[in-house]
């Protein structure tokens, strides 16, 4: 039988041992009052290796919704049992889709975020909120249903945008994470250009948190960078952000404000090379133009431009960002380009 009865009972013990001084009278110290709380975590996962997935989702359901900021850490990491509970939860559900025609099913999938959002309703603990609203965003996007995932990040960075979690050295921003998807799929890659521009432009003006501000004046500096706005206008932007630093969930990695710092370094010595006349090769039947970046139009065969600066995918393609002759400027891909 779950033992969550006997948390109730043991959560009290702890405080009387605390109040009267037993647990240094016993040698016991606070790590030993709560790391008992393992053994509910431990039991989910023997009732999901045992097969029993609907009943371990259960008891993660008890956890989050009556139980969330009890406290469970080992010597290497703290966390609480919503917290842990939550992540298994996801944990469980991705790997059912993995091994499971039947959660392959979008309907079950549906379902299970209906689910999850009514026990989210009855905890009590906000940052479980936000934590799982942007894990449900994240199966949206995978579902491809962009208007339900851009509605889960937006929820995240309008309406809590101090959901951060300060550890011992670093701190987890989920607003800061949600804004990154938001960019990267939507205000780059989706948006128009002018409409993403005074979203991000706003929120940098409105939202009440230093952090999420400063991490927006990236995402502003980097759209700019991305879109038809001229060098000048993208080093000013850069040099407006100002220091941050957070760790992200997302890219599994700490991100920095030297990223604008060393961008505006790049830039800065393109800005004083002349701009290079090139012009579109005529044999190439297609003009690629930058994915996510592409312009509100297209460069065409033998099109003479002038390449400004370029940059290197990640996936290690060259860019070139260029102007047209009528001033228009966009993406195209470096090997659609000859002098």
């Amino acid at each position: 039988m779950f033992r969550i009865k006997n948390l109730i009972l043991m959560t009290s013990l702890s405080i009387l041992i605390n109040q009267s001084g037993l647990s240094q009278q016993n040698g016991l110290t606070e790590a030993d009052l709560t790391s008992a709380n393992m053994v509910y975590l431990d039991e989910i996962d023997e009732i999901y290796k045992a097969g029993k997935f609907e009943e371990a989702v259960e008891k993660c359901h008890i956890l989050i919704k009556e139980h969330p900021n009890q406290e469970v850490y080992t010597l290497e990491w703290n966390s609480t049992l919503g917290m842990e509970a939550l992540q298994r939860l996801f944990s469980m559900f991705r790997r059912e889709i993995r091994i499971s025609d039947q959660l392959e099913n979008k309907a079950v999938q549906d379902q299970f975020i209906n689910n999850i959002e009514q026990v989210l309703n009855e905890t009590k603990a906000a940052i479980l909120v936000v934590v799982a609203t942007l894990e449900m965003g994240k199966i949206r996007l995978g579902q491809g249903n962009l208007q339900q995932a851009e509605k889960k990040f937006r929820e995240i960075v309008e309406n809590f945008p101090n959901a951060s979690i300060p550890g011992w050295k670093d701190i987890t921003c989920y607003s800061c994470d949600a804004l990154d998807y938001l960019t990267e799929d939507f205000l780059i890659g989706g948006w128009s250009y002018d409409s993403a521009k005074t979203y991000l432009s706003q929120l940098v003006n409105n939202t009440s948190d230093t952090l999420l501000k400063h991490y927006a004046k990236f995402c502003l500096a980097q759209l700019l960078d991305y879109g038809p706005s001229s060098l000048e206008e993208v080093i000013q932007k850069y040099h407006e952000v100002k220091e941050f630093w957070f760790f992200s969930p997302k890219h599994n990695n700490w991100l920095t404000g030297r990223e604008a710092v060393n961008r505006v370094l790049e830039l800065e010595i393109l800005f004083y090379r002349k701009e290079v006349k090139a012009k579109i090769r005529p044999q190439v039947s297609v003009v690629y133009t930058y994915p996510g970046k592409r312009p509100s139009f297209d460069f065409r065969q033998g099109e003479s431009i002038s390449i400004l600066y370029s940059n290197k995918g990640k996936d290690g393609l060259v860019w070139f960002k260029a102007k047209g002759k009528d001033g228009k400027i966009g993406w195209i891909l470096a090997t659609d380009v000859e002098k």
